[in-house]
């Protein structure tokens, strides 16, 4: 038999902070929970969660990779070598205890040869976006697929074979230097509506790369499921998803590695003042979407420069911490909200329930080491560090 004492623990969809708590385990399952300080031979932690969720990555990008020439010309290499970087990615997202990933999309269709050799070998739940839409000619053409209904295309006609999931990149990149989006928004409303509607008939979840004003009205208005990033929010747009209940994956630690490592990208003082004021604006729209009850996943956009995975959706969720969020909406958006909007059977610790969980042993969400109490033998305690 095992047994874990927890100061506090999060089961699944309410964190229990009155601890401490010990918990029993017999041949992978949960037999007690129960409010008590245990003496003697005991696993000890701060804090105790099922496996979270990685809302929003890209397996086949290595986020380790710093050099902006260098990222550019990996998109060229053969499939095969991006195929071995994103099999890399997904180990070090088992090692780490990842239990799901929502894989956001590439055009080389990795993202779902991997989901499929992942559930083979008993890893990670992958849901996969296949690739994307685009406009012909506009940014996400390593994520994304061409699509204009003006010559006659329809969603169905472009909608990625076997995805999990529908992926719009709505509008383009941000520039940093100005803190405004690049270019007006790829898709009007009534054709990201219709691909949202094409989606939804098909029984496929949408997230929609949007910042800027302009795209994320076109996303809201259109009823994405999921805004991914989402610079630039405005208040009355929070009042609108918080009644539809669109959720926000919001991203924060690309922007953030950016700001506290310009040199990665030559950026000067005022881009970097710049940033900030993004990233102000941006914690500032959080506490608000909080406090209207819209969901917040955390996900990290691992694969982007400085992000690594794994590591980076704990950074992703200590920045949430730090922006301000309550511990219990961070670990709904870490455990309970993406599994409910995507669909999948709730991760819960519980009498009865398998031990498939997480011990934090260090302070929250930046963990010096911490222990997996799950079911897979290739899994190993690791150590994190912040990217």
């Amino acid at each position: 038999m095992k047994r874990i004492q927890a100061d506090t623990y999060f089961d699944g969809a309410r964190l229990h902070r009155d601890g401490p708590f010990l918990l029993e385990i017999e041949n992978g399952v949960c037999t007690a929970v129960r409010k008590e300080t245990a003496p003697g031979n005991v696993r000890r932690g701060k804090l105790l969660m099922p496996r979270p969720v990685e809302a929003h990555a890209h397996l086949f990008l290595d986020g380790d990779e710093l050099d902006q020439e260098r990222r550019a010309a990996y998109l060229k290499r053969p499939r095969e070598e991006l195929l071995e970087c994103a099999r890399s990615s997904l180990k070090r997202c088992r090692d780490a205890g990842i239990g799901v990933i929502r894989d956001a999309g590439d055009v080389y269709g990795i993202n779902l040869q991997v989901r499929d050799e992942s559930a083979r070998e008993g890893g990670p739940r992958i849901l996969a976006a296949g690739h994307g839409l685009r406009r012909e000619g506009r940014y996400g053409s390593f994520l994304a697929r061409p699509f204009d209904p003006a010559t006659g295309q329809t969603p169905d006609s472009v909608l990625a074979p076997g995805s999990d999931l529908v992926k719009i990149v709505l509008t383009g990149i941000i520039d940093f230097k100005n803190g405004t989006v690049k270019g007006e928004p790829q898709f009007s409303l009534a054709d990201t509506a219709a691909i949202v509607s094409t989606a939804h008939a098909r029984g496929r979840k949408t997230l929609a790369h949007c910042s800027g004003a302009e795209g994320l009205r076109i996303a809201v208005a259109a009823g994405i499921d999921t805004v991914e990033h989402g610079f630039f929010m405005e208040p009355h747009l929070l009042g609108i998803m918080a009644e539809k209940q669109i959720a926000w994956t919001p991203t924060l630690i690309p922007v953030q590695f950016h700001c506290e490592h310009p040199e990665c990208c030559g950026w000067d003082r005022d881009t970097v003042d710049s940033l900030q004021r993004i990233l102000d604006h941006h914690r500032k729209c959080l506490l608000q979407a909080e406090a209207l009850g819209i969901p917040i996943l955390t996900g990290s956009d691992a694969g982007s420069c400085g992000v690594p995975h794994a590591a980076g959706l704990w950074a992703e969720m200590e920045l949430l911490r730090q922006t301000g969020l309550r511990e219990e909406t961070i670990l709904c958006g870490a455990v309970y909200e993406p599994r409910r909007i995507f669909g999948l059977p709730p991760a819960r610790i519980a009498v009865g329930e398998s031990a498939d969980w997480i011990l934090i042993r260090g302070d929250r969400f930046e963990p010096e080491g911490f222990e997996f109490i799950f079911q897979d033998p290739a899994a190993s305690a690791v150590r994190h560090s912040r990217p």
